[in-house]
């Protein structure tokens, strides 16, 4: 991708067959694109979101639809696969949130997804055959700030009969008993912010560091064995995030560089930690660092995506190697353009309303045929804004 291009930049992804449907996270809008043709198309935008940008955390697959989780959107978004259609599934505001991005994780459990509060106030619970949203708010009240707000989490996951759910910012690990649906909170005795993410593989909780605490701690809930694997890492003074995303890939957890020059792989088995250097092709606007800021499963191994920047590096699950990174999004398809003329054609969101009812078609509509005619010009050899109004009157003729 060139280096003026922003792409189209997700966090929440999820594949389906040959198909990764993901959310922008700098533009309102739904796509998907082949992972074997890397073929993008433009799905639709959620219309009930007032806000534009960082919007989905996290996508998740179940049985024919996919729900968008949100990170500050308003709404669970639903997308049917066999229609493209998109609904939203509203949730409650909780007294004891903050006006921050909503959720951490999610984890699934059946025909549940539960999904753990960042800085919302409450745990959900979205059971997908109804769509029914149940919220839990029940905070033991000493982990409450002075504000009677609940601490900011950094994700959970499912042990036995309850969701443990790790601090980021508070004194108090959580545990969410899934009968009861009681809480109760145990002392914290590791520093604030000291972990970007908490991963269960095979019998043991792994907590992967975010910044300056020197060690990758893991919990063996067969023996109750604490594991510390000391990481040797250097913080900079302007670092804020060295890491900011883990996934399990065969016998590693790749964790994913922020602010930092290199990838760290755990490998679970030897317990040791190998490293890989960030390549120039990944750096961040001239920085030593990527930005890298979730990693999701795709193809043969896993997507890493950022939120600004280059949309995608693709990495094979047998090898880390510079080599095997491959850019999944390139300047012959679908990115900045489709976006200048949707934003410089005159074709906003206010007008929406008038397009739809002038004619038989949609603003997805036209959106849809810039992505088809995408590379062309109008008849003064433009590509930006006159072109936009040429594919806007045929939207109108239709």
């Amino acid at each position: 991708m060139k280096k003026n291009e922003k792409g189209l930049p997700f966090l929440a992804a999820v594949e389906v067959g040959e198909e990764l449907y993901y959310s922008t996270w700098l533009k309102n809008g739904l796509f998907k694109m082949n992972q074997l043709t890397r073929k993008i198309t433009y799905i639709g935008r959620v219309w009930e979101e007032q806000r534009e940008t960082n919007l989905h955390k996290f996508a998740f697959h179940y049985k024919n639809y996919i729900y968008f989780i949100p990170s500050y959107a308003q709404y669970i978004a639903k997308l049917c696969l066999d229609s493209l259609s998109i609904s939203v599934l509203n949730i409650p505001v909780p007294e004891k949130s903050r006006p921050l991005s909503k959720f951490s994780d999610i984890v699934s459990i059946g025909d549940t997804l539960w999904l753990i509060p960042y800085a919302y106030g409450a745990i959900l619970k979205v059971d997908l055959e109804t769509d029914q949203i149940a919220e839990f708010d029940n905070w033991p009240s000493e982990i409450l700030d002075s504000g009677n707000c609940v601490p900011l989490f950094r994700g959970g996951v499912h042990t036995s009969n309850n969701l443990c759910i790790c601090p980021y910012e508070g004194k108090d690990f959580v545990t969410f008993d899934l009968e009861k649906h009681d809480m109760k909170s145990w002392r914290w005795k590791f520093p604030a912010h000291a972990f970007c993410k908490m991963i269960l593989h095979e019998n043991v909780i792994w907590f992967l560091p975010e910044n300056d605490y020197p060690y990758i701690i893991g919990y063996d809930l067969g023996t109750d064995e604490e594991i510390r694997i000391k990481t040797n890492d250097q913080i900079g003074n302007d670092i804020v995030a060295m890491y900011s995303d883990a996934i399990v890939v065969g016998d590693y957890i790749v964790v994913l560089p922020c602010q930092s020059d290199h990838w760290m792989l755990l490998n679970v088995k030897s317990k040791e930690i190998v490293r890989r250097k960030v390549t120039n092709v990944e750096r961040f606007k001239g920085k030593e660092y990527p930005r890298y800021q979730a990693a999701n499963y795709f193809s043969e191994g896993f997507i890493a995506t950022k939120d600004i920047d280059e949309s995608g590096v693709y990495f094979a699950n047998d090898s880390f190697n510079p080599e095997a990174i491959q850019f999944i999004m390139d300047d012959e398809i679908l990115c900045d353009y489709m976006w200048d003329i949707m934003f410089h054609s005159g074709i906003s969101k206010e007008r929406n309303q008038s397009l739809i009812e002038d004619t038989d078609g949609s603003f997805d509509t036209y959106l849809r045929l810039l992505c088809e005619h995408r590379g062309q010009k109008d008849n003064k050899g433009w590509k930006g804004k006159n072109f936009g109004s040429e594919i806007y009157q045929k939207v109108r003729q239709q």
